[in-house]
């Protein structure tokens, strides 16, 4: 058995030395440059049914749909004004032609706005839907980050199980070997036991696995928009190839992508907007009227000419200081809020984009050493105790913690492929960039 457990560990090293050089030689190419996560065609299906399903994607939908219907309000004159009347009527006796001032009169009327403010309104208006929209691409890479993240623990979980799998297969063979050394008295009967309880809690932990593994997926099953119980198709394995990424032109992404980022942008924009808006505010609107007048003729015969009349008019500011001007001092205070906010954002997303890479770095590190020491080490250590124990230079207590270390060093290291695919999957959503999300042909 030992010398199986050796000829593993060489085979292990060629397989790792293998995939290290793919890394450095695909990693580094520039086509992958442009990606932080590789794609995994199941799981951009799901996110793609999610999109379909969610049913905060879909209030957000009807939001822009309203908003887009207010481009088009803001942008035109109020309507028009109409209105008939009867005028200097005689109320002894209520005679049409009695005075000759007494008339029927229809009038209309019209609010014209000067300065183009309805220019600057419908630019706020675009603004406003413009947010929406990106409130919309920001939710989504949300809900793609949450699938991602859970996709990934839920195959961490199952490989996880495998290991698990191996390891019990692992411990039979040492009670094999131990209860052989117990029928022919070079053992005790003590090691059976001892392996026998390892293995038993081995299968306490195997059923945790199983609930963990099930609650995942049903967790998976709700955000893709399913009922708990429809759990879709599992994932095969946790890759754990890594596309090699380029710190400045993460950062250049982040701030031509990032929803946030352009959602302050946008909201910086209509600020500038308002202000000026406020600004053209304080020249009121032009009010023009028109109104024609019949009379009949008077009893004697004389001719009555029917009468017209033009207004023109606005209101006087007379309390400008306290209103006009009061709301562009708002208004501007407004916008530099908005700017105070737009630089601690910055600070925000720049802290966050190097705190993901720090962490990328730092399990690539762990990960790579625990390929290339710590596993091997602990495999070797295993193998060592079982040849020392089967000639009885070691104790079985030896081999069972160096079955327990190599189990351990496994799972860490399963741990860390999915934590660092979870930060990418963080990195992907920060930078705003389409890693996360399904083709465009496949989304509403």
């Amino acid at each position: 058995m030992s010398k199986r457990i050796f000829t593993n560990i060489c085979w292990r090293r060629k397989i790792t030395q293998f995939f290290v050089a793919c890394f450095f030689i695909f990693g580094l190419s520039d086509g992958a440059r442009t990606q932080i996560i590789s794609s995994d065609a199941v799981l951009r299906e799901h996110i793609s049914r999610a999109f379909e399903k969610n049913p905060g994607l879909g209030e957000i939908r009807n939001r822009i749909t309203a908003s887009e219907q207010q481009v088009s309000q803001a942008g035109v004159w109020k309507d028009p004004t109409i209105g008939v009347s009867l005028m200097s009527l005689a109320v002894n006796s209520f005679d049409f032609n009695q005075e000759p001032m007494t008339g029927a009169w229809i009038s209309v009327g019209q609010m014209i706005p000067l300065s183009n403010k309805l220019d600057l309104r419908t630019e706020i208006a675009e603004d406003n839907l413009a947010t929406k929209e990106v409130t919309l691409r920001s939710r989504k890479l949300m809900i793609a980050e949450s699938l991602t993240k859970t996709w990934y623990h839920w195959a961490f979980l199952r490989e996880a199980l495998s290991t698990l799998d191996n390891n019990i297969e692992l411990i039979d063979n040492l009670i094999v070997i131990a209860r052989s050394k117990y029928e022919t008295g070079k053992g005790m009967q003590q090691d059976i036991l001892r392996a026998e309880t390892k293995r038993s809690q081995l299968e306490d932990k195997r059923s945790n696995l199983h609930q963990m593994i099930l609650t995942t997926s049903r967790k998976f099953a709700i955000l893709t928009g399913n009922e708990p119980d429809d759990i879709p198709s599992t994932p095969e394995s946790l890759p754990d190839i890594f596309l090699q990424i380029i710190v400045n032109d993460m950062e250049e992404t982040l701030f031509k992508k990032n929803p946030m980022w352009l959602k302050s942008n946008i909201e910086l924009a209509m600020a500038s907007r308002k202000v000026e808006l406020a600004r053209r505010s304080v020249i009121p609107d032009l009010k023009l009227g028109a109104a024609y007048g019949f009379r009949q003729d008077a009893d004697n015969g004389m001719e009555r000419p029917d009468l017209l009349t033009i207004s023109a008019g606005m209101s006087l500011p007379i309390h400008r200081d306290k209103r006009q001007n009061a709301a562009v001092r708002q208004m501007t205070a407004n916008h530099r809020a908005i700017v105070f906010k737009q630089n601690a954002l910055e600070l925000e997303l720049k802290f966050q984009l190097q705190s993901l890479i720090d962490q990328d770095d730092r399990l690539a590190e762990q990960i790579v050493l625990n390929i290339e020491s710590i596993e091997p080490l602990s495999e070797a250590t295993l193998a060592s105790s079982t040849n020392s124990y089967s000639i009885g230079k070691a104790d079985f207590e030896a081999i069972l913690m160096a079955e327990s270390n190599l189990f351990n060093t496994r799972l860490d290291r399963l741990a860390r492929i999915r934590d660092r695919l979870q930060v990418r999957a963080s990195l992907a959503a920060l930078v705003g960039g389409d890693d996360l999300l399904p083709a465009k042909n496949t989304t509403n």
